[in-house]
């Protein structure tokens, strides 16, 4: 059976077209592809795509019905086959990159909750955000400090005397200190400790921007790894186990040469390869992400 790579665009358009409806007539394909010619042009060429080989009909009283020679699945096949040796050297691996590649950064609304919830909890649990927060409490401390040692304190007291028959004399005194801060400068005190406070506080924005920079990259990891696992879970691996089942049968039958059916097999080894490799990933990545957290989380 020639190839589809050998179709022009628009006859590609109506084998996809026939492909989707599973069959269907010229006025059927009219309706489904787009910016479609006249129904003489697309009935001239659904007969050459008979001629070619592609299409078989049937007559159903005055309707002529189109549909696949070949069944949907083995035509997908080959044509995922002929993708991965035409874009990306048969390497399986490279088409899933370029998959995922693309879905990299988009980020769903579950998933940016989480991973809003996510920095929360490593802003509060991470020991060197910590270790930063109690420095900056004793810069704000010291600093109070600084200010209090140029104003004035004040004090009181009170008293009870007694003087011969006189139990009840009272007194009280009222007390204030002023420093003497223009012979004994603080400013540089106060300087010093404004400015060990600023340092401080700018050090606790830098840890907390790059933590949460850090738990991004490691959740951006975490979910496409994960993506890509459940994509070989689902897709790839059943898809690999079936074309290896076929190219098995064909070559019992003689369909295909050994060289193919040993293509297909490192296909499905190859793919094996890549889950595990995948698996992997997610672990070390959820590992990276705990450490970015501070805690262990919940898959």
């Amino acid at each position: 059976m020639p190839e589809p790579s050998e179709l022009s665009r628009r006859e590609r358009q109506i084998m996809d077209a026939v492909f989707t409806l599973g069959e269907a007539t010229v006025n059927k394909v009219v309706e489904t592809i787009p910016s479609p010619p006249t129904a003489m042009a697309v009935r001239r060429m659904m007969h050459i795509l008979e001629e070619k080989g592609h299409l078989r009909r049937r007559e159903s009283g005055r309707e002529v019905i189109y549909a696949p020679r070949q069944a949907k699945d083995k035509a997908g096949r080959r044509a995922f086959e002929r993708v991965l040796e035409t874009f990306f050297g048969g390497s399986l691996e490279e088409a899933l990159a370029a998959h995922l590649h693309s879905r990299k950064d988009q980020v769903s609304v579950d998933e940016r909750e989480r991973l809003i919830k996510l920095i929360e909890q490593a802003h509060q649990s991470n020991p060197q955000l910590q270790s930063a927060r109690s420095r900056l409490r004793a810069a704000s401390a010291n600093r109070t400090i600084a200010w209090s040692s140029i104003l004035p304190s004040f004090s009181i007291s009170y008293s009870r005397q007694v003087q011969g028959n006189n139990p009840d004399l009272y007194g009280v005194s009222f007390g204030i200190s002023l420093p003497i801060w223009f012979l004994l400068d603080q400013r540089g005190q106060i300087q010093e400790a404004t400015a060990e406070h600023s340092r401080v506080e700018a050090e606790l924005t830098s840890k907390q921007n790059f933590l949460s920079l850090d738990v991004k990259n490691a959740y951006l990891e975490y979910t496409n790894d994960e993506r890509q696992v459940q994509l070989y879970t689902t897709e790839l691996l059943p898809q690999a186990d079936e074309v290896y089942r076929a190219a098995a049968l064909s070559y019992q039958a003689g369909e295909i040469t050994y060289i193919e059916f040993l293509q297909a097999r490192q296909t499905l080894i190859s793919a094996r390869s890549t889950y595990i490799d995948a698996l992997y990933r997610v672990n070390a990545a959820i590992a990276q992400l705990e450490k970015a957290v501070g805690r262990t989380i919940n898959e």
